[in-house]
């Protein structure tokens, strides 16, 4: 990367080894969200997770960060069990310090420097960072909190709605940084709710239904994926159009 030395990712772990969700069963409150939900991601690429509202991507992502604790099932990490520092974590929801600066932020996930790689970034992604960020949009805090996380080098990126509320442009750059980001020896997870172009820069993409992975592209096609989602679509539609 023009010469600049690129720290290994902590926790290293053998080539061939996987981050495997095995029978994954998670509950938040009443509601069984997750249902013996079993997906196995190669390491060192980028992987997506599709879904619509309320399929389980979210419940997935703040289980595998250790915001909520499983039923059953585990998640391994190689031959290990996956552990909270394996992991960066973009969530949906931000809480970020508005009476600072972008700059000031990216500081302290720097622990203490404004690393030249996340100066670049921020040049890329046209986020003001000697602004303050309550004078920013939704989604130029969106791309200053992605910035951070990728700051932090852990082994695993897990980013809920990277693409929310950025433009055309800021979303090529950001695909561009997750394919980096896999190259330099992350593995990249991320959720989305439309299969659009993702196949262009993927490795992988799995289709959550119903609290559980109903299909993998490249196993599966594009096309097969596409139809497998407009099921639960033409399933709601159906109800907009019965009679009484």
């Amino acid at each position: 990367m023009h010469g600049e030395h690129v720290p290994p990712a902590p926790h290293a772990i053998e080539r061939d080894a996987g981050l495997s969700i095995e029978s994954l069963t998670v509950r938040r409150g009443d509601r069984r969200v997750l249902q013996a939900c079993t997906l196995s991601l190669p390491l060192r690429q980028v992987h997506a997770i599709v879904g619509h509202n309320g399929a389980g991507k979210t419940t997935l992502f703040d289980t595998l960060f250790g915001f909520l604790m499983p039923e059953g099932g585990q998640v391994r990490f190689g031959a290990r069990a996956l552990q909270r520092e394996d992991v960066a974590y973009l969530p949906t929801t931000l809480e970020l310090y508005a009476g600072l600066t972008g700059r000031e932020l990216l500081v302290l996930f720097g622990h203490g420097e404004l690393a030249p790689t996340a100066q670049r970034q921020a040049t890329a992604l046209d986020v003001p960072i000697d602004e303050r960020i309550d004078s920013y949009s939704y989604g130029t805090r969106r791309k200053l909190a992605l910035i951070g996380v990728l700051s932090l080098r852990r082994p695993v990126l897990l980013l809920d709605e990277p693409f929310e509320a950025l433009d055309v442009v800021s979303r090529r750059i950001v695909r561009h940084l997750l394919r980096r980001a896999a190259a330099e020896g992350q593995t990249v997870i991320f959720s989305a709710h439309e299969l659009e172009a993702l196949a262009s820069f993927c490795d992988s993409v799995s289709l959550l239904q119903d609290g559980a992975v109903q299909g993998q592209y490249p196993a599966l096609t594009m096309p097969t994926l596409e139809s497998l989602l407009a099921r639960e679509v033409d399933r709601r539609v159906g109800v907009l159009d019965r009679v009484d």
